[in-house]
């Protein structure tokens, strides 16, 4: 990761010259899958964040990102600010906080396949939101609340909060996002993490998915770290009123080569679900990313 330091220009005020911390970094990834005898060459992900710190007059700081997210070509564009004191900290952007979804999809380690996938879904797309986390005084505990509205249409407003309580070796969490919008149900998320030297443990449960009452998942990952040798696993399972249950797996290998370049396989299998049985699709992934 390279870190320039830029000056910050003097202003019409001639207020003192302040130094602003600079960073960026990325990701680049090329994966090769092959489902059922199909072989595609993907450019995977292909990422470029920039970001900056700064601390104002008054001794609070300043500090955020702006992030170009690419996924096989598709370009998404987020961004955040976050200004940080006494108080705690308040962070606005496209991709703020919404208070709910900031303990979520602890059971994602794998580097390849399509696995969990539990982040909270509260059912509306936002573009913007805003997040405060008070400085509550107590080790190991964190609060989150946030607010958003619909970005399209409407008048849809969500409302977020989370508490966590963790330190190295464990944590529990809780996540909810409410919306002001009768037909949508609250949507939570529990998440819980262990830490034992090599091993860690993630998992989450997911309750509502967007905001549909009886749409649930169980998501949980593993790994095992060995050297330069990381050993993973990740299993999600995700249930609802009308079809049958459905389950994704991922069992994969990631190889450390040095100074941000890492190598991994990984065999995916990624179910369906229909009205009276699942279908599944069985992949083998090979991935080659540098993060910098």
């Amino acid at each position: 990761m390279k870190k320039l330091i830029a000056a910050a220009v003097a202003t019409a005020f001639a207020a003192p010259v302040m130094a602003v911390d600079v960073t960026i970094s990325g990701e680049v990834e090329t994966t090769y899958t092959s489902s059922d005898g199909a072989a595609n060459l993907s450019q995977g992900t292909q990422d470029i964040k920039v970001s900056f710190s700064d601390t104002l007059a008054n001794g609070m700081t300043v500090s955020g990102y702006v992030l170009n997210d690419s996924a096989n070509g598709t370009v998404v564009q987020d961004s955040a600010i976050t200004i940080s004191g006494d108080f705690g900290s308040i962070q606005v952007g496209k991709d703020a906080g919404k208070g709910g979804d900031q303990f979520d999809d602890v059971s994602d380690v794998a580097s390849g396949g399509s696995g969990a996938d539990a982040e909270i879904d509260d059912g509306v797309a936002t573009s913007a939101s805003v997040q405060y986390t008070p400085n509550l005084g107590m080790a190991g505990v964190t609060a989150h609340i946030g607010y958003a509205a619909a970005s399209t249409g409407g008048s849809t407003e969500v409302f977020g909060y989370g508490l966590k309580y963790g330190n190295d070796t464990f944590s529990l969490a809780y996540g909810a996002m409410d919306t002001d919008d009768s037909s949508l149900k609250t949507a939570t998320v529990v998440s819980a993490t262990i830490a034992m030297g090599p091993l860690f443990i993630g998992v989450d449960s997911q309750s509502k998915i967007a905001g549909v009452d009886g749409d649930d998942a169980v998501s949980v990952g593993v790994t095992y770290t060995l050297g330069d040798m990381i050993f993973e696993y990740e299993t999600m399972t995700t249930e609802d009123d009308t079809n049958v249950d459905a389950t994704n797996t991922v069992l994969g290998v990631t190889y450390n080569v040095g100074a941000g370049l890492q190598v991994y396989a990984a065999a995916d299998t990624v179910e369906t679900a229909g009205a009276s049985a699942a279908t599944a699709v069985d992949s083998t992934i090979v991935g080659v990313e540098y993060k910098f």
